[in-house]
């Protein structure tokens, strides 16, 4: 249809039989956000322009609003902009805009609510009158609030779509600091298997990522549709697939051996890491309860070798490391664990031999990096994107 507006007086615009037709102004944003779905969406429709400020009668029987956007076809008529929206993701749902998860979509209501009631009208009362302090101190916060909220959400507030996948590529969803996610980049490194990294933002996981793993936890492996998550089990799986260099021992009693240890490793010494860390050394039993586990892991490696795989690096090795490198953030909370060093002699030799295994060199992490990272994401604000170039 003619892009030019209809006014008052002007005649109804006869509309075909199965024809959705949008009734607009060009240069309204109201009207935008409407023509905006349809070109997202693909849905076909024909444009009526409306001159404002003589409208046509025939257009306010349809809205006695007399507002746009408006929308027609088949006799339905439905206005005002965010209605109309989501009256079109529901009808065409090609393309979905809505977010499936309720929680989501609230949050999202919110801020628009947020946003139609604090940055439009500011929006047009500073093109009024730009002097006005009160609306100028106004429209910045409420700016400030849209800014933080993207850095919460991701790329878009709508948060991310998935990158695609090639066939045949090998990608692993991570985190940059999870020390889980570690262990499978380090069987990575050390098998040289090539693989592409999506890093996922786990305080607010995209929704594709819930799909792929329903549990929303890295690692995650994709390949060819198949998907393979926990680390430990991602880890065995590549050096099944993937047999050059292997790190699982082919003797069954030793392979026992290694699942036990780990086992308690993960029982004893992990979460008792975490509560030293998070209580800053205050948390009396499980600084006890560390300290023993490192003692029992420095009595091991006397009795395995250079490393706990003997004379050479193994699977074990790699599960143990993310967390046994990252003790120095310990030893900022607590000097007992600094001090204790000098009795694990064991423990630091074989830590010195790690930092010499290419893969561990291959993905390391400044430690400092990982401190400013941790002591934000004790505060609730994990930067994870941090140490990256903008």
């Amino acid at each position: 249809m003619t892009a030019k507006a209809y006014v008052k007086g002007s005649t109804f615009p006869p509309l075909a039989a199965g024809t959705l037709r949008l009734y607009s102004m060009r240069l309204c944003p109201f009207a935008q956000r409407v023509r905006l779905v349809l070109a997202h969406k693909q849905i076909g429709y024909e444009t009526i322009n409306i001159n404002l400020k003589e409208k046509p009668e025939w257009f306010l029987e349809r809205n006695p609003k007399g507002a746009v956007p408006v929308l027609e076809k088949d006799g339905k008529i439905i206005y005002e902009s965010v209605i109309v929206c989501e009256y079109l993701d529901d009808i065409y749902p090609q393309n979905r805009l809505t977010p499936p998860d309720p929680y989501r979509k609230a949050r999202d209501a919110i801020l628009l609510d947020y946003y139609g009631n604090k940055y439009i009208p500011n929006h047009y009362k500073l093109l009024r009158d730009q002097k006005d302090e009160e609306v100028n101190d106004t429209f910045k916060k409420a700016v400030q609030k849209l800014d933080d909220e993207l850095k919460t959400r991701g790329k878009f507030f709508g948060g991310s779509s998935c990158p695609p996948l090639s066939p045949g590529t090998l990608r692993l969803y991570s985190m940059r600091f999870c020390p889980y996610a570690l262990r499978t980049r380090l069987v990575l490194a050390h098998k040289q298997i090539p693989f592409e990294t999506v890093n996922v933002d786990l305080k607010n996981k995209p929704e594709w990522f819930l799909k792929i793993n329903p549990k929303g936890l890295v690692p995650t492996l994709e390949k060819d549709g198949k998907v393979v998550y926990e680390s430990l089990i991602t880890c065995d799986y590549l050096d099944d697939v993937y047999p050059q260099n292997r790190l699982t021992p082919s003797d069954p009693y030793q392979r026992a051996l290694d699942a036990m240890f780990l086992d308690y490793f993960s029982n004893k010494f992990v979460p008792n890491f975490y509560k030293v860390l998070r209580s800053k050394g205050k948390d009396d039993e499980a600084r006890h309860e560390l300290l023993k586990a490192l003692q029992k892991i420095n009595d091991e490696i006397s009795k395995r070798g250079k490393f706990f795989g003997g004379d050479e690096v193994r699977m074990i090795d790699y599960m143990m490391w993310p967390w046994l490198q990252r003790l120095p953030l310990v030893c900022q909370f607590d000097p007992v664990f600094e001090a204790s060093s000098s009795d694990l002699p064991e423990l630091s030799a074989w830590s010195e031999r790690m930092q010499a295994q290419p893969a561990v060199q291959e993905t390391d992490i400044n430690q400092e990096i990982y401190a400013t990272f941790f002591k934000q994401y004790l505060e609730g604000n994990p930067p994870y994107d941090l140490g990256l170039e903008p």
